[in-house]
């Protein structure tokens, strides 16, 4: 329970940081820090119960932090999760480059999702199409920090010791041929 706990905390401190940066670098070239976290609790959290609440729990901080529609990233953050979890049992997502390129398309197939409720739920609004030149960064840079913060999850839960934590679901390590 205590380890869950700080767990949320970590969560709501990573997105303030990420707001905070974003007043300051144009959006387009700031890591979704929350799509990462989620990330990185589907490969590491053995029990998928807890990776759920704690998704669901970072969209809802993400959505009060950004103003966005109240749920929005709730249900996204619950699907990245379900297709990260999947995917890591399916693919080998333990180097560097297959988690960032995951990532990266994860990010843009967000991007496409939140274009999509937003248009769908606010038709008045006139949102347009989100422009490549836009999403091609945010996804890359995004991509590129994945494996940094897979491993600081990973290393903070074997840290904590416990049993969520202390053995992760999948090895985020690089095999010995490619170190």
């Amino acid at each position: 329970m205590k380890h869950g706990l700080v767990l949320l905390l970590i969560g709501t401190v990573v997105l303030m940081i990420e707001g905070a940066i974003a007043r300051v670098v144009p959006v387009r070239f700031v890591p979704d820090l929350g799509l990462l976290l989620v990330v990185a609790f589907a490969l590491s959290v053995r029990n998928p119960g807890t990776g759920v609440l704690l998704s669901a729990y970072l969209g809802f901080v993400t959505d009060v932090f950004s103003g966005a529609l109240l749920g929005q990233h709730v249900l996204l953050y619950i699907v990245m999760f379900g297709v990260s979890r999947f995917s890591g049992s399916r693919l080998n997502l333990r180097g560097p480059l297959p988690q960032s390129l995951f990532v990266a398309v994860l990010a843009v197939f967000q991007s496409g999702a939140l274009w999509a409720l937003t248009a769908f739920f606010v038709v008045s609004s006139g949102v347009g199409l989100v422009h490549p030149t836009d999403v091609l960064p945010y996804a890359l840079i995004t991509g590129l920090v994945a494996p940094f913060v897979s491993e600081g999850v990973v290393r903070l839960m074997a840290r904590m010791d416990d049993d969520e934590g202390s053995k992760p679901l999948m090895d985020l390590t690089p095999p010995q041929f490619l170190a």
